[in-house]
């Protein structure tokens, strides 16, 4: 298997992988950082196996959506080449797609799209990363 294939195939299976997590520490850490500390008390007083039980089942039903995701970035990175200028421009389609599925899918886009759209810049991030990382490698 060629060196950018395999590139685009661990990039996609990261983005598959990591979007339920990373949703989830965004919507921690704008909770937090909004002044909705309740959350966490919630999360205190509930017992841990069932906190765990129902994030990993929220995991289980966000798995089409993140398999969407790793699709848009397999396409993003197949449009966009691999040249200097685009190479820049790769990552914008993950925040574009927050934005797109908080208007689509929530009756109030203003509440889920700073989550969404955050969760994409963190994302865009992380598949940045791990092409340097690889680049740097080979």
């Amino acid at each position: 298997m060629p060196q950018g294939t395999r590139t685009t195939v661990l990039i996609a299976l990261s983005v598959a992988v990591l979007a339920w997590p990373v949703f989830s520490a965004v919507a921690t850490a704008l909770a937090v950082f909004l002044g909705e500390g309740w959350q966490l008390d919630a999360w205190s007083q509930e017992p841990k196996r069932r906190w765990l039980m129902n994030w990993l089942a929220g995991w289980r039903e966000a798995a089409p959506w993140s398999a969407g995701l790793a699709l848009l970035v397999v396409l993003e990175r197949l449009l966009l080449g691999f040249s200097h200028v685009t190479w820049a421009m790769r990552g914008i389609a993950l925040p574009a797609a927050g934005a797109a599925l908080a208007t689509i899918v929530w009756p109030t886009p203003a509440d889920a799209a700073p989550t969404l759209i955050i969760t994409g810049l963190v994302l865009a991030l992380i598949t940045r990363l791990i092409d340097l990382i690889i680049r740097w490698l080979t």
